[in-house]
């Protein structure tokens, strides 16, 4: 509070602005990252440069990514001394997080941040499937984000987002992170969640794009049974995408949330069969 007085800055909860102020969260964070002298991590969301310090003393290099050019006069207060830091002015949707690690002659890269809410699912798609390069992330998420990527089949929470970061990565539950430990205070609370990334998929699917498409589809209607929900979705006759449940073992009246990632992956490989008439 002192520093953003100091600045004669306003923070601005629309865009996101929820400045963390508990060490205890800055620490699990750090240690969650893993960080060595031969890390290059990409801090995602700056803000006043308290977790940008933390990441600098056990991190070879930070890359701090801000998009908010006012607040850049505050990091160069609080970070720009470091000689391990390099504070870049973006927009992470605009970004290449790959091409910023590799400016710092990273080819494998880290990533910590804490974006504003309504960026969430879109950063990390750009993540999991633009982002050659990102081996492992620690992510400060509203804690319902965190409950659909940590869900299991059947559950009020599972779907689209838990099969397809699954699929990319192994995550996990950090810490709860309470309104109270943001200044100034959010409407939710947050959760922290680390992705590390496979070094392959955990299962076959045939064909990436058809697959995922076969997910969006089974869950793009989830009041409907998953048979008309696929028949709608993915544009084929009722009657093979009976056979093709059948085939696989599952019900006429089984939902899109029943099914786990190896159900998927089944399912897309015997559609895929079927396409070629096999």
């Amino acid at each position: 509070r002192a520093v953003v007085r100091c600045f004669n800055l306003r923070p601005r909860p629309r865009r996101g602005q929820h400045f963390l102020v508990s060490r205890e969260t800055v620490r699990r964070i750090v240690a969650a990252a893993d960080l060595g002298p031969d890390d290059v991590v990409v801090e995602v969301g700056s803000g006043l440069g308290t977790l940008t310090r933390a990441l600098a003393a056990t991190a070879g290099r930070v890359v701090a990514l801000e998009v908010d050019a006012g607040l850049l006069p505050v990091l160069g207060y609080t970070v720009g001394a470091l000689a391990n830091v390099r504070i870049v002015l973006a927009d992470v949707r605009r970004t290449s997080l790959s091409g910023l690690a590799r400016e710092e002659g990273a080819a494998r890269f880290k990533v910590v941040a804490n974006l504003p809410y309504y960026l969430t699912s879109a950063f990390l798609r750009q993540l999991l499937t633009r982002e050659p390069g990102f081996t492992l992330a620690v992510l400060t998420v509203q804690r319902e984000v965190a409950e659909r990527l940590l869900a299991v089949p059947g559950s009020k929470a599972y779907g689209l987002l838990t099969v397809a970061v699954s699929y990319f990565a192994e995550v996990r539950r950090i810490a709860e992170v309470g309104r109270e430990k943001f200044w100034p205070r959010p409407e939710v609370d947050s959760t922290v969640v680390r992705l590390v990334r496979r070094s392959q998929p955990p299962v076959e699917v045939g064909d990436e794009e058809f697959f995922f498409g076969l997910v969006r589809a089974g869950f793009g209607r989830r009041r409907k049974i998953l048979l008309n929900a696929l028949e709608a979705g993915l544009g084929l006759p009722k009657e093979r995408v009976r056979a093709v449940l059948s085939e696989q073992g599952f019900s006429e009246t089984c939902r899109a949330e029943e099914l786990s990632l190896e159900d998927y992956a089944a399912l897309s490989r015997a559609f895929i069969r079927y396409r070629k008439g096999g």
